[in-house]
């Protein structure tokens, strides 16, 4: 498209030039003759003379002169004066030649001739054959290049568009191989990528990442809910089918029903943390905010865990920069989040250990820390204890008592939506610390 622009304007420009050559021409030779007219002593023979002497006629470029005096006698005339000029109006300025070749025409008046009877008419046409040709040997040639240029073009376009296509048909091809079953397919660096695909590329590779992992947690997800929920099922079901093969006494059936109790508000108690943690991930909730003074609420979860904690002769220690430190937070998850922190260090440190929880102020955030005199976490697990049904002994199958590897997952979610950060330092036979930072101020946020 470019190269039919830049030849049409190259034509018209010349076409143009031409005109403009030839305008200037015809208004020059007009000035010279009316000169001459004005000469004394001027002939028709001395006149027609100093014509052809000075504008000889070139093949191409023809001129023709008529010259009329007062009585509308032909006083000069060119020989070779055709005779389609003769009929045409003197108005006409610009006319075409019976074979098609445009000719300039121009007629003036002159009163103050010297030799001749005034007024004479003078009539001067010029043709531009040569020009013509010239414009259309070039329109020819150009045309000639358009089309070579238009077809080079198509072809160096066409391969380029190959070329730049060849890295997305391979893209493409292993995009259709990816499936659930082949997701560990990603998009091999290579010199052939355009610059322009490097960034689709790693994005796309991220993205298979992030689903290849997605699949893998969902895939062991269903095995572990599917394991956690059958363990409390078969106590149900393998007392009941015991309890149903003969009659019982009434205790026995006390026994097995409170057996069945137990086991179901354990399900239940399992369905609803996953509940939880799946509205909080997936669904907008707001949370119904309060100002919490983190030192009471601390100190409530504290006395209650202190319980529970002598059991297993455990001791219990908070401190606190400050007799009262504010939060807008859910006081339910609030408590929660403590109680779970809580349960974790009894569960996982030994006999006559101490437990210590501290509470200060850092960067507008309260940070709160629960250390334990546990066996601690090795580093390869650290990054896993969020997950659900992860725990650290690996054990699945469900102890007396013991949890179902939820907790720090439900924990993680409410500190999530109050905008907060948890993290976890641990060493093996040091213990462990969890590290909570909780916003001061903090705006509602739905997740």
């Amino acid at each position: 498209m470019l190269l039919f622009w830049s030849n049409l304007a190259i034509w018209y420009f010349l076409d143009q030039t031409e005109k403009t050559i030839h305008t200037t021409l015809l208004e020059e030779r007009f000035d010279a003759l009316t000169v001459l007219l004005r000469s004394p002593n001027i002939t028709k023979a001395a006149l027609f003379e100093r014509v052809l002497k000075e504008w000889p006629q070139r093949k191409g470029e023809p001129t023709f002169l008529s010259l009329e005096d007062a009585d509308g006698n032909i006083v000069l005339r060119t020989t070779d004066y055709p005779q389609f000029l003769i009929d045409t109006p003197a108005a006409n300025t610009t006319l075409y030649s019976p074979d098609g070749h445009l000719l300039l025409k121009q007629s003036r008046v002159i009163t103050d001739s010297r030799d001749f009877k005034n007024p004479v008419r003078l009539t001067m046409t010029i043709g531009n054959e040569a020009g013509e040709n010239f414009l259309s040997s070039y329109r020819q040639h150009a045309l000639v290049v358009l089309i070579v240029g238009i077809s080079l073009s198509f072809f160096v376009a066409w391969e380029i568009a190959k070329r730049g296509i060849r890295p997305l048909a391979k893209i493409t091809e292993i995009v259709s191989r990816v499936g659930p079953r082949s997701l560990d397919q990603r998009i091999p660096p290579s010199r052939d990528l355009p610059l322009e695909m490097f960034d689709l590329a790693r994005a796309f590779n991220e993205m298979l990442e992030e689903l290849q992992d997605a699949f893998q947690r969902l895939s062991q997800f269903s095995a572990d809910i599917a394991h956690e929920i059958r363990t409390p099922l078969n106590i149900m079901l393998g007392e009941l089918e015991v309890a149903a093969r003969k009659a019982r006494t009434l205790e026995e059936y006390q026994d097995v029903v409170s057996s069945a109790l137990e086991e179901s508000q354990r399900l239940k108690q399992l369905i609803e943390s996953l509940l939880f943690i799946a509205r909080a991930e997936r669904l907008p909730l707001n949370l119904q905010r309060e100002p919490v003074d983190v030192v009471a609420q601390t100190g409530e979860m504290v006395d209650y865990f202190s319980v529970v904690a002598g059991e297993s002769n455990q001791e219990i220690h908070l401190y606190s920069e400050e007799s009262i430190l504010w939060i807008a937070a859910e006081r339910v998850l609030f408590q929660r989040v403590v109680g779970n922190l809580l349960s974790n260090a009894i569960k996982y440190s030994p006999s006559g250990t101490q437990i210590r929880i501290s509470l200060k102020t850092e960067d507008q955030h309260i940070v709160m820390t629960v250390q334990d005199q546990g066996n601690g976490i090795a580093p390869e697990e650290i990054r896993k204890v969020f997950d659900r049904f992860y725990r650290v002994d690996q054990a699945r199958t469900q102890s007396p008592g013991g949890g179902f590897g939820l907790g720090l997952s439900i924990v993680k979610s409410i500190v999530d939506l109050h905008g907060g950060k948890i993290s976890i330092q641990s060493d093996l036979g040091s213990g462990t610390c969890v590290t909570v930072r909780w916003p001061i101020t903090s705006p509602i946020k739905a997740v």
